[in-house]
């Protein structure tokens, strides 16, 4: 359970990294928290950090940003091994 967390602790730390604004942090929060379900969503919140991302990662030290692009991949993935559109 604490690694779930760290883990957790980790992602959140690297959305801040690209910029994204606390609100949005909790929108993602909340949309994990309801489940597989919304899978889609948090994708797309994940992905609208997508070129903050990629501008951040030209620089050595924000690579860890790798992270967020390596989720987005694995959203689209479970979208659709689920059965769900991928827009």
């Amino acid at each position: 359970m604490a690694v779930e967390r760290l883990d957790w602790l980790q992602f959140v730390m690297r959305l801040r990294a690209t910029g994204m604004p606390i609100p949005g942090m909790r929108a993602f929060a909340q949309l994990r928290a309801q489940g597989d379900a919304t899978i889609e969503e948090w994708r797309k919140l994940v992905a609208s950090r997508r070129v903050a991302t990629r501008c951040l990662s030209a620089f050595p030290s924000c690579r860890r940003n790798s992270a967020i692009i390596d989720k987005i991949h694995w959203y689209e993935n479970a979208a659709k091994c689920s059965g769900r559109h991928v827009s």
